[in-house]
């Protein structure tokens, strides 16, 4: 049987702290739990207040937003004073602001732009651009809002004014077994203009104003300076189209001359030495003849200069030669035609020659055939060297001018950007830069020339014009056929 037994002396005191510390632990435990349950009450009633407040932001917002729908029907719905200045002044403001054009367009049952005015008139316009030959096509209207389809009862003309001012009056007539009206001429590119239609119809004059843009952009002068956007004037001038070949500068062998005595004989003097200049007739040497006997004089043919000399005093002279004179006043090129070139080339053609630091303009003499068997022609070009800049054995590159016309119309290549497969320059007009697309013709390595599309004296750009051309299609501004 379980007995109790005393505690001793010793034992006391540590019971006793064993109890304190068993006593400390459960007050700390206690007061741990009183502070999570404090802070998860304050966070309860945070939470029921905020969703309060939102509940009452979203019912304030409903009264305003039902407020706001009353006080916009009892806009609508109150009466307009027509003899109020201010009305009146707005809706003239607003008509003049749909007649310049400025306003959203307005699109017909066709896709066109739809104008009317407040007689019940209309009209709705739209280019037909399905074929090569882009027209305006008119669909008018009455008051009634029937289609008008003959011209007995109205006459419409339409006035397009371009960049720069030129003017174009358009004429329509109906179309026969259609609904609308068509206008008598092409419309050239580009599409952009200021528009004034003016219709007559049974007596009642009406007239709409509107700018239909494309391809068009503002650029001040600061911004074109700053981009390096540089213009020049359009302009008549030569188209020369080139062909490029390569060769070498040579001597010509008609101009190479071997002097040789006449008579076998001994050699009495040398007047010359080897690199001296000498001209045609001096006397190169003396010779006395084996059979006569009498001395004569070796003399040259040709002037030039002593490139080879094979004669002393006292030796015989018999059919070697004695002296090489070489003329190099007049050097020839000698260049390559390959196969392909060879159906443009023509003797009488201009060659523009360049080599080192120099070039030179002359023409070809000679088509040759290659006697060493290579795929190549020989054309000959003689080139005058009177500043002693050409040299035997120089490589050479020549333009050869195998095409040339004296253009009504030409720009720089660097003018011209390619846009949906259409060739465009841009013209300028104050600080206003238009895309105008071109019909060229020749060209060569500098210059195009234009058919259609400029006149002489129009201001286009020829520096950094790609930089407008990136702008329009960023802008979605560009726009050719």
């Amino acid at each position: 049987m379980f007995q109790l037994k005393p505690i001793s002396n010793d034992a006391k005191p540590q019971q006793s702290l064993n109890i304190w510390l068993l006593l400390t632990m459960l007050v700390m435990a206690l007061f741990t739990t009183t502070l999570q349950a404090e802070a998860e009450m304050q966070d309860h009633e945070y939470q029921t207040e905020s969703h309060q407040h939102d509940e009452a932001e979203h019912s304030d917002d409903e009264t305003s937003a039902e407020a706001t729908q009353k006080s916009h029907q009892h806009d609508e719905n109150a009466p307009h004073n027509s003899d109020d200045p201010a009305h009146k002044q707005d809706e003239e403001s607003h008509e003049d602001h749909q007649e310049d054009g400025h306003d959203e367009l307005t699109k017909g049952p066709n896709g066109g732009r739809l104008l009317s005015k407040d007689n019940g008139l209309s009209i709705e316009l739209t280019i037909d651009e399905d074929n090569m030959q882009p027209k305006f096509r008119v669909w008018l209207r009455n008051k009634e809002g029937a289609l008008v389809k003959t011209a007995n009862k109205a006459e419409l003309l339409v006035t397009l004014t371009r960049l720069g001012g030129e003017q174009q009056l358009i004429k329509f007539i109906p179309v026969e077994g259609e609904d609308y009206w068509q206008s008598s001429v092409i419309i050239e590119e580009p599409h952009s203009f200021d528009v004034m239609v003016n219709l007559n119809y049974q007596g009642n004059t009406v007239e709409w104003h509107y700018a239909s843009y494309e391809g068009r952009m503002q650029m001040d002068a600061e911004t074109a300076q700053r981009q390096s956007v540089k213009t020049s004037s359009v302009s008549a001038g030569q188209i020369a189209v080139t062909t490029r070949v390569y060769g070498n500068v040579v001597v010509s062998p008609d101009r190479i001359s071997q002097v040789k005595a006449r008579f076998p004989g001994q050699i009495t003097s040398v007047k010359v030495a080897y690199g001296d200049r000498v001209k045609d007739g001096q006397v190169l040497a003396t010779v006395e003849s084996n059979s006569s006997l009498q001395t004569y004089s070796v003399r040259a043919p040709i002037s030039g200069v002593i490139t080879a000399k094979y004669a002393s005093s006292g030796e015989v002279a018999a059919d070697q030669a004695l002296f090489t004179i070489t003329d190099t006043s007049t050097l020839w090129a000698e260049l390559k035609v390959f196969p392909k070139q060879a159906q443009s080339i023509a003797t009488g053609q201009t060659v523009r020659l360049g080599g080192a630091d120099s070039t030179v303009q002359s023409s070809i003499q000679q088509l040759l055939p290659n006697t060493q068997q290579a795929p190549y022609l020989i054309a000959r070009v003689p080139l005058k060297d009177t500043n002693q800049t050409w040299f035997p054995g120089m490589m050479v590159e020549a333009d050869v001018t195998i095409q040339q016309k004296d253009a009504d119309l030409r720009v720089p290549n660097s003018a011209i950007q390619r846009l949906n497969d259409n060739q465009i320059v841009f013209i300028k007009v104050g600080d206003q830069y238009e895309l105008r697309p071109l019909e060229v013709g020749l060209s060569d390595k500098n210059y195009t020339e234009v058919k259609s599309g400029l006149r002489q004296g129009d201001e286009i750009v020829v520096g950094n014009s790609y930089l407008i051309k990136a702008d329009l299609e960023k802008s979605g501004a560009a726009h050719a056929h």
